[in-house]
């Protein structure tokens, strides 16, 4: 199973300009511009979430067990909710 010749284009340096335009075509839909800010916005809040915890726990002694009690806990939550949205999403077809 080969690529046929002209399938796909080549991007040189010359043609970056319309590489970009052609990443940036979905974010035209308002739909789609709203998901992915949303999901920009949750993966920046979650990075700061787990610094923020890790600067507030500095101070306290057994800092180390603190934090990875902290961050445990909030990914076990997420597991957790995974396992349950994965089921009902093989319920429903």
């Amino acid at each position: 199973m080969g690529l046929r010749p002209g399938k796909f284009r080549s991007t040189t340096n010359t043609d970056r300009g319309g590489a970009v335009q052609a990443i940036l075509l979905p974010l035209r839909h308002s739909a789609f511009r709203r998901g992915w800010l949303g999901q920009l916005v949750n993966i920046i809040g979650d990075a700061i979430f787990a610094i923020a915890i890790a600067l507030y726990l500095v101070p306290r002694p057994d800092v180390a067990s603190k934090i990875g009690l902290v961050l445990a806990a909030s990914a076990l939550g997420g597991i957790l909710s995974l396992l349950f949205a994965g089921a009902l999403a093989d319920c429903s077809e």
